[in-house]
This record gives C-alpha cells, structure tokens and sequence, in this order.
C-alpha cells in the first residue's frame, strides 16, 4: 500500500469566486490536481469564514478520496455547494458541542 500525501498549494480569487488548488502525491502513481472553486457569497450565506475554506476543502478532498466510488473525481475539480457547507457547519457544532460537554463520541 502506498503513501499519499495531500498537499495545499494556495487560492486564486476571481471577483467572487476563489479556486482552492490542492495536489497528492502518492508513491508509484503520477501527482494529481484537484481545485475546489467556491462563491463567496454562499460562505457568507451559510456563516462561515472565508478563513475556513482550505479546511473545508480538504476535508471534501479526503472523503472523496476515501470512498471506493471515485467516478466523481475524473475532471480533478468541483464546485463546493451550499449543501457541502451546511454539512460542514453541522460537523463543527457538533465538535463543538461535545468538547463543551466533555463527550468525545460524535453520532
């Protein structure tokens, strides 16, 4: 089994759009580029900070690559949606919440 390691290369903004650019690089395979592009207008819509969104990226980059479906990945870009980012605020309430309540198991 080989090492993968994502990289975070940085973001370009074009008026309200802003490209998340990320690479992996796996022994034994060739790099792979993988750009989110993101409205900004939709992080404000949702309350998230623009500060949040290589995180929130990666962590869509992670479970894609994890799923044994990988169809979805074949053009190495996507758009990150309003549904991406509401599952995102939930997640992080929910951590947030249990590091208040000192529980560390997550449903």
């Amino acid at each position: 089994m080989s090492t993968a390691f994502v990289r975070y290369l940085g973001f370009e903004q074009q008026s309200e759009q802003r490209a998340y650019e990320f690479d992996r690089v796996s022994s034994g395979e060739e790099r792979a580029t993988f750009v989110f592009t993101m409205d900004l207008s939709l992080l404000r819509r949702c309350q998230v900070k623009v500060q949040d969104g290589p995180g929130l990226c990666l962590s869509l980059l992670k479970a894609g690559l994890e799923t044994s479906d990988r169809s979805g990945w074949g053009a190495l870009s996507r758009t990150v949606n309003e549904e991406d980012l509401r599952s995102y605020v939930a997640r992080r309430a929910a951590i947030a919440l249990a590091r208040k309540t000192g529980s560390t198991r997550l449903h």
